[in-house]
């Protein structure tokens, strides 16, 4: 039996031996194949690599990290504004953008051009993206004041808030405020305005009437919009003569003495043919300025933007001539307004828009652009040789933003009526007052 357990064990031990010799020689020959080995070698090396790729979509993920994904700004403006168009303004659009794309690397900037009205104008795509296509709605939009106050009224656009405090300390004129508000909230920051002056020809005229009396008394044809639904002029001259509009029971009253002041003026020049009846043929600014060009007219009211996009020859500028010759003009104009699309998007569009109103740039831009910058620290930059500095320090100060969109369409035809059949000689300006004022309750 001892025998047996010792061969038993003498028996064991060869097995063993043939064991770890097999092991020996197997791992002999792996170390003899290239594919493992590079393998082994990659593993080793590159676990470290892969547990840190791994963790860093995780860091990255944070909202608004460049490393994760690059923010965006969608912008539309009118063919107008193009910068990619064949204009000075638009070149100098671009050069603002293209300067603050480089103080900005990790934003990127989408300019769409969309036509102001029509099918797939820029309130009508509004509309359509609001409701089925929200992604597609812009950061920042280029309106004028008339389609500011319908985006605002159909929630379209946002009110600014709190970030409106961002542009208050810029140099607004008084107008600029105005024009930036609907019912103290401010819906737009404005870039470009445009006011009512007068221009007459230099051969014709030695200096600009300064009142109604001077216009009166050297009577040459004044061309002015006279058919004009929305009554701009006649509101114009009827605010420098004090009046104001009121709203009542959904309607609006008129001040009896100062329009009466108004008619009257329009029957007087109308008899010194200073506003002959043909110019009851104007329902349009151009209309009016293209007579005042042709020179069946020197003299015209006018927007500015009608002169500086057109720099005719022969022509001064004058402020708009008032009842007492005191100064006075109206103004509308452009504003940048905003989207809401989230805090983030609201915090780039506010940056976005407060570096396209600096005040060199928006003088540079309104030079080439034709308008009126709305800041004063812009209007010594903006200012050329040609034009006096004193007008529109002047002007500017005293001018105020033409009346409400629904005051144009409920006064404006009522006015319009009565304008063309005074300059007609077929009411007198107290039959034409009282004409107004029973037309207005029923609106």
């Amino acid at each position: 039996m001892k025998r047996g357990v010792e061969h038993r064990v003498e028996y064991m031990k060869k097995i063993s031996l043939v064991l770890i010799l097999g092991i020996f020689l197997a791992l002999s020959a792996c170390a003899q194949i290239p594919f493992l080995d590079r393998f082994q070698g990659q593993v080793t090396e590159t676990a470290p690599t892969a547990i840190k790729t791994k963790i860093a979509p995780t860091q990255t993920a944070t909202p608004g990290s460049p490393e994760k994904e690059k923010a965006s700004l969608t912008i539309w403006v009118p063919p107008q504004f193009d910068p990619q168009g064949p204009t000075s303004s638009g070149e100098l659009f671009q050069a603002r953008m293209d300067e603050y794309l480089s103080e900005h690397p990790s934003l990127t900037i989408d300019v769409r051009v969309k036509d102001l009205s029509g099918p797939g104008g820029i309130l009508d795509t509004l509309r359509t993206a609001r409701d089925a296509a929200p992604l597609v709605l812009p950061d920042v939009i280029a309106l004028p004041r008339s389609l500011m106050e319908t985006a605002a009224g159909e929630d379209l656009i946002a009110p600014f808030g709190e970030y409106a405090g961002q542009f208050e300390g810029k140099d607004w004129y008084s107008f600029a405020d105005q024009l930036a508000r609907i019912d103290e909230e401010v819906y737009g920051i404005p870039f470009a305005a445009d006011i009512l002056i007068f221009a007459y020809k230099t051969d014709s005229l030695e200096s600009s009437p300064g009142s109604w009396e001077e216009l009166l008394s050297n009577p040459k044809p004044m061309a002015f919009p006279a058919s004009d639904p929305q009554a701009f002029v006649t509101f114009a001259f009827y605010k420098s003569a004090g009046g104001n509009i009121a709203s009542l029971n959904q309607s609006y009253v008129i001040d009896r003495s100062p329009m009466m002041e108004v008619l009257s003026f329009y029957q007087e020049a109308r008899q010194v043919e200073v506003m002959p009846y043909w110019i009851t043929q104007f329902e349009t600014d151009e209309q009016a300025w293209n007579a005042y060009t042709e020179r069946q007219a020197t003299q015209v009211v006018t927007w500015i933007s009608n002169y500086l996009q057109t720099e005719p020859t022969n022509t001064s500028l004058g402020a708009l001539p008032t009842s007492e010759g005191r100064a006075f003009s109206y103004a509308t104009g452009w504003v940048w307004s905003i989207v809401n699309k989230g805090p983030d998007q609201l915090n780039l569009s506010t940056e976005f828009i407060d570096y396209l109103t600096e005040d060199r740039y928006l003088a540079e831009w309104n030079a080439e652009a034709g308008f009126v910058p709305p800041l004063s620290s812009s209007l010594a930059l903006w200012l050329t040789e040609d034009m006096e500095r004193t007008l529109f320090e002047r002007i500017l100060p005293a001018t105020t933003l033409i009346p409400s969109e629904k005051i144009q369409e409920q006064v404006g035809p009522i006015l319009q009526e009565a304008v063309i059949l005074v300059l007609k000689g077929q009411l007198d300006p107290e039959e034409a007052v009282s004409q107004i004022q029973e037309a207005l309750p029923d609106r």
